[in-house]
Order: C-alpha cells, then structure tokens, then sequence
C-alpha cells in the first residue's frame, strides 16, 4: 500500500536497488509496486527493471511486473522490445496478451517479426492482441500472414467477441499503398462471405470503407490518409484507455 501510495503522488525518491531487491520477492503485488515507481522514475531505471524480468520468481509475479510497463509512455529502447518479446514467446496466455499491448502501445515496427509469431494460434484473444499491435505499428511484413488468416476467418460466421476481421482490414489498409493487391483480395473474401458478418463488423466497413460494397468489388478504393489515421487512432485510443493494470490490492 505504500508502495502504490508513493506511485500515486509520484514520490520516486526511494533507491533503486531496494525497489530492484523488491522486485525479487515471490509476491506479486509487491513486486509489481516496485516495478511501477521504477518504471515511473524514467527511461535509465526502467531499463534496469526490464532487465531483471526474466529473473522475477514465479510466473504471475513476472506478469504483474511486466504490465507495470503500461505506466510508461516513450517508446522502449532496443534492448528493452527485446526482453519484452522473449517474455511473449516464452510465456502463457496473459503474458502473451499483456506483452502484445506494451509492443503496441512502446513499441516499433522492429516488433513486427514477433508479433506475426502470435497470428497463428487458435486463441482469439492473442490474435486480436497481434493484430492491434500490427495496426498501432506493424510494418508491410505482416501483410501476407494476415491475408491468409483473414481468408480463412472471414469464411466463418462472425464471433461476437472478436474483432479479428475489421482489425485485420485496418492493418491490410495501412499498407494498401505498397499492397494494393492484399487489400482488394481482403475486401473480396469479406464479401464472398457477406452474410457470415454480424452488426458490429457491418457497421466498421460502413465507417470506414463507405465504398465497399459486396456487389460490385471495383468500388473498392484505398482509404486516404486522413482515413487510414483515424482508423489507426480508435484501435491505438482504445488500448491506452483498457491499458493501465490494477494497482496492487
């Protein structure tokens, strides 16, 4: 309670060493209220605490240091994006989910190669996890990947839980550009399946793709970028508003 209470009113003059020390105690709300007020006092002592992750005892207590990350706001350095990524591959499903928003919402194209590894599973909310990493800052790598999980989403009857489908038409438009084909054949398969779709993927093509139409695929145009933006900005406004973990308790 201290700890977080130090946090809250951005107290951050306890040493660094004693809250690294803390880290390491084989409790997860302690260790997470450490790991906060580092992440909290700034780009040189979050490195330290990023380090030390892979050596947090017990897996929940390395979850909940982890997600202290979203406290933060500047991109994460190099090294940083790297340590994050090997918790993802190495980790359960929460690390997965928790380790896909801190790439999206700090990190950089670099991340595109680890996040495609998290496309491939069967679990919807990694995937829908993967793919608001790739719209917030995925680059063209992607694109083929998440064609050929569109392809065989959009065939199946909408999950109302999930947004896979408008989130892997977002990313498909933000590289529409360099990859007008993906894009065209992503519209095309959306519309062969046109009555598999539910109200709330209707009414995101209606929102941003006002052109689509199943019946007739030339009206289908590449969003401007004016467009392209605002579709980027409600997936990234959205993660930063659910982000912020629960405070220790």
């Amino acid at each position: 309670m201290i700890l977080d209470v130090m946090a809250e009113s951005h107290c951050l003059e306890t040493s660094s060493d004693l809250l690294l020390e803390i880290m390491e105690v084989r409790h997860g709300d302690l260790a997470s209220a450490a790991a906060r007020l580092l992440v909290l006092r700034g780009a040189d002592v979050e490195a330290a605490m990023v380090r030390l992750l892979p050596k947090v005892r017990g897996s929940y207590s390395r979850f909940r240091c982890l997600s202290t990350l979203l406290y933060g706001r500047e991109r994460l350095g190099r090294e940083e994006l790297t340590t994050v990524s090997g918790l993802i591959a190495g980790g359960d499903r929460r690390m997965r989910l928790v380790g896909l928003t801190i790439l999206a919402l700090r990190g950089d194209a670099s991340c595109t190669d680890r996040i495609i590894e998290c496309l491939g599973g069967r679990d919807l909310a990694t995937r829908e996890a993967a793919l608001k990493a790739l719209v917030a800052v995925g680059d063209g790598r992607a694109v083929d990947a998440v064609l050929a999980q569109l392809e065989k989403d959009a065939a199946r009857r909408s999950d109302p839980h999930s947004s896979v489908i408008d989130l892997a038409l977002n990313y498909l438009a933000q590289h529409s550009a360099p990859r007008p084909d993906a894009f065209r054949l992503a519209c095309a398969a959306v519309a062969a399946n046109w009555g598999r779709r539910d109200a709330a993927e209707l009414a995101w093509i209606r929102v941003f793709l006002r052109r689509f139409s199943p019946h007739d695929m030339r009206s289908v145009d590449i969003p401007s970028p004016r467009d392209l933006q605002s579709m980027r900005s409600q997936v990234v406004d959205r993660m930063k508003d659910g982000a912020l973990p629960p405070a220790s308790g």
